[in-house]
């Protein structure tokens, strides 16, 4: 197992789906309810090839200001190997 830290997302996910993940992120971050939110992307596996994944999120706590401090959320992966 390799720690990724700051690069996880840049390493796994698709570079074209890279702006419309952090748009979702940015929704996630800047929700004032608890509705789930879910986007669609290609993630990539050890192998190098990706998978098409959808993932729903909702926001999971909120600080006294009512900022998002954690949201949870799940992937489902959703389509068959992309050539």
């Amino acid at each position: 197992i390799v720690a990724l830290g700051d690069a996880l997302y840049e390493t796994l996910i698709h570079p074209d789906d890279m702006p419309r993940v952090a748009a979702h992120i940015a929704r996630i971050l800047s929700a004032t309810d608890d509705a789930e939110r879910t986007v669609t992307y290609r993630l990539r596996r050890a192998d190098g090839v990706y998978r098409v994944f959808t993932s729903r999120d909702t926001v999971l706590a909120r600080d006294a200001d009512g900022n998002v401090t954690q949201y949870l959320g799940g992937a489902q992966d959703v389509y068959k190997l992309i050539p």
